[in-house]
Parts: structure tokens; sequence; C-alpha cells
């Protein structure tokens, strides 16, 4: 999964959440079993009919651990073309409150072009979802549709930028943006959609929560009045991927939504409101700016795909008066960036008890450029008759990293390497050896996942990489 964010918190933003366990007394032995309360199944084109198709799955693992509360393999994900294959975790990341964000991908190669259908199946789900009958009993599934066609550029799916564990209080207006990523620039388009269940259907019973609503451009959420209950809501988003208006595939992703007890906090953005719109053409600046409030101090995060461009915006926080951040972000987007539908920048602001989105929409005008070709979605032609493969080894990495590539024949290769929140953190031109081997020194890497970018003459191809050190 592919984040791309510009991070200026002030202080860190660190979401929280409490599951519970049930003790069953008709066992023998008490068990006590991992709960999903999030997730979704993403995929990327590597070359051909190939794609890495990855699944993050967020889960509740209490501590002390107690019977078989983890998730290392998921062992039936069903692929659309007939096939099921297990799915061995690569890695994981625990936050507080026992909350496990899980990592597992595969690559898989279809046999033809058609419309194929990622789904599976956990059989638990968390506990007391206000929305979703006896929730605890209700299996927990995530789909994706990923369509291949022969007329049409090859597909990778959305991903996105921030946890689908939301958080609101009591009494207070609600706002909150999906912050979904497209590498590829396409357009998309968001909608909400029942959780689903056994065998990837609706659950049977569910109903949407109440007085929420989706804007089905920017991806914004929110309430329509105040939320006046204390609750844990379920509900899916359904993000769309259109390539020159033709559905391209969606991504259907499991979020919870927590409403917790008013805290008495103040936080608001000015000016008043949550969405707001500019148009400007390819090559010439566009800027907007806004403060934030926040009484508890807490800072603000900015998300974008525009952040992933050579040429990524500029955005610059201030502290102001007591409990004040001035925001300013500036643009000038290049002439690969025209397109039908707008930018999404989502401004993040709160803490673990409540967050609050701020969105602007920049639509750049001008000659569209076609997608297949646009940096960074990679799709060149096959070089000398071998398809433009990269290897990263090894992988997970700790302190260096080998990058293999077929391009042992051109004088220069141009590297680039960004962090899992879209930030460039390597970059560097190599002349690749007779075998086509690079050797980075990755000591000063984060823990992480990483995006390895390689460009030559003519030769482009990216690859993921996870850094875990013991």
């Amino acid at each position: 999964m592919l984040y791309l964010m510009k991070n200026i918190s002030i202080k860190k933003i660190v979401s929280t959440f409490s599951g519970t366990c049930f003790l069953f007394l008709i066992m023998t032995k008490s068990t006590c079993a991992s709960h999903a309360i999030g997730g979704e199944i993403t995929y990327t084109h590597v070359q051909g009919l190939t794609y890495q198709i990855n699944i993050t799955l967020y889960t509740h693992v209490p501590t002390p651990q107690n019977g078989n509360v983890d998730r290392p393999v998921l062992d039936s994900v069903h692929i659309g073309d007939g096939v099921v294959m297990s799915f061995t975790r690569d890695s994981f990341v625990d936050f507080p409150n026992d909350i496990r964000v899980n990592h597992y991908g595969e690559i898989h190669t279809f046999i033809s072009p058609g419309s194929y259908h990622i789904y599976f199946v956990d059989p638990n789900r968390a506990g007391n979802i206000c929305n979703i009958p006896n929730s605890f009993f209700i299996p927990f599934s995530i789909e994706s549709e990923l369509i291949i066609s022969a007329s049409m550029c090859p597909n990778s799916s959305v991903s996105f930028a921030d946890k689908p564990i939301f958080f609101g209080q009591h009494n207070k207006l609600y706002s909150q943006n999906v912050a979904a990523i497209n590498l590829d620039h396409d357009s998309i388009s968001f909608e909400f959609v029942p959780n689903l269940g056994e065998n990837a259907m609706p659950i049977p019973g569910y109903v949407f929560p109440p007085n929420f609503i989706i804007d089905s451009i920017s991806g914004q959420i929110t309430s329509v009045g105040i939320p006046d209950t204390i609750c844990k809501w379920g509900f899916a988003i359904k993000v769309s991927d259109w390539k020159n208006g033709i559905l391209a595939g969606y991504v259907i992703r499991d979020y919870l939504l927590e409403i917790l007890p008013d805290t008495d906090s103040t936080y608001f953005y000015s000016p008043n409101g949550n969405l707001f719109t500019f148009t400007g053409p390819a090559g010439f600046p566009i800027s907007s700016s806004f403060y934030y409030v926040d009484n508890s101090g807490a800072g603000v995060s900015v998300y974008g795909e525009a952040y992933s461009s050579n040429n990524s915006p500029s955005t610059s926080f201030t502290n102001g008066l007591t409990d004040t951040v001035f925001q300013v972000t500036s643009w000038t987007p290049d002439f690969f960036r025209p397109r039908p539908s707008p930018y999404i920048f989502v401004y993040r602001g709160g803490n673990g008890t409540r967050q609050i989105d701020f969105t602007v929409l920049i639509t750049v005008t001008g000659p569209p450029y076609d997608s297949c070709y646009s940096s960074p979605h990679i799709n060149v032609p096959e070089i000398d008759g071998i398809g433009n493969s990269l290897g990263v080894f090894p992988n997970p990495a700790s302190d260096h990293l080998v990058l293999k590539t077929l391009a042992k024949n051109h004088d220069a290769l141009f590297v680039t390497i960004y962090n899992s929140i879209g930030k460039l953190i390597f970059q560097k031109q190599f002349p690749a050896d007779a075998n086509g081997m690079i050797s980075i020194d990755a000591k000063n890497f984060p823990e992480g996942f990483y995006l390895v970018k390689v460009e030559g003459d003519k030769y482009k191809s990216t690859a993921k990489v996870c850094i875990v050190r013991e």
C-alpha cells in the first residue's frame, strides 16, 4: 500500500481505538479471536497480465494474546479467475490499544483480459457496532474489482493515506476525508456501500449510519447536523477508478467510525466550511491558505497525490496566535497534470480522540496527457525483447539494498526512492555495472515501505521494498 503524505504535524497524531474480546463459556479453553476493524485490497500493474495484489488488514489483537488471535496467513483469498490463494503476511505494525496493521502481498498473472473480483472473508468482525446486528458474530470481508482490457491502459488501483479508523466527538460537527491516492492520475469517485460479510455479500440487517453523507467527487464525509449518539459505526466506501469515462476498477474499503464523548475541546478551520475548489491552467501557480484553531495543541498533516510529482506542492505551516496554525500551499502543476477531475488535498487536524478535515480541490486545465505514459505510472515498451523488470534484494531488507535491472547496456541510471507517505528520501545517478546491479546503503532508512523507481534513457521500472530491523 503506497501512502503519499507530506507530514507537517506540530504534534504526532496518534489514532486510538478500544476493542473488546468476549469469553465463550461453551469452550473448554477460553480463546479470544482477532477482530477485523478495517481494511482494503489494492493492486499494482507490474507488466503484461501480471499484478501485485496487496491486502491491508486492521485487527484488534488483545494483550496478552490468548488463543488464535493473529493473522500471519490469509488462507482463502479469491482472485476472481477461479484461483484461491494463501497470502503470507509480509509485515505488521502495532499501534496503541492493541491495534495491529497487517500487510500481505502476492504477485499473480491472469490468463486473459477480463473483470476480476478479488475478495477474502475473515471469520470475526469487531463487536459492539451500532448499525451491524450482532457484529461480533458477523464475518468481515473486503473486495476489489480489477479490470484488464486490451483497449485500456493497464490500471493500478487507488491506495490510501491513512487508517480506515476515524474518530469524532459527541455533539460536534464531523468532517473527514477518505484521503485516496491514485498514482495513475485518473478520475476517481466515492460512494457509501454496505459492509460486506459472508461470501463478500452485504450484511443482512445492515443500516447506514444516520445523518452522514459523502461527496462523490472529493471523498469528504460530513455529518448532517451534530452526531448525537456515542457509538461505533461501520461502513464501507467504494472508490471507483475511471479512465476517459470508462470504469477501470474499484476498491471497497471497510471503515470504523467511533463517536466519543465530548471533551469540551475547540477545533475548527477558517474560512468556515470543509470543502473549497480552485481551478487553474498547467504551468501557472495555484495557491490556497487557511488557519486551524485547536485548543488541545494538535497539529495538521496534509495528504495528496500531487506530492508524488517531481514539482510537488510547497506547503508551510506557521504558528500564529495561541492554538492557531496558519497554512499556505503553492503549486505550479506541470503539463502532465491536466485532467477532468480535480486533485484532492486533505488537511487533517486533531489527535487520538477526534479528527477534522479540510479539503481543497484543485482542477488543472489544459490539453489532457495520456495517463498510460505520464509519470509516475510505468508502462514503457520492452527492452531488447525482455520485460522491464526490477528486482530488489533482500526484501524485506535491513541495512542495504541491491537493485537488479535489465539496463546493463545503458550508461547511467537515475534512482529515486519514496517512503510510504510519498516523501522523496533518496535520489542519485548510478553507472550500472556489467550485470545491471546497483548497491544502495539503507542504514539511515527508517523501517517501513518504500517505492523504488529506476530510470534510464530507454528504461523505466518500479518496485516496492520493506525495511525491517530486529
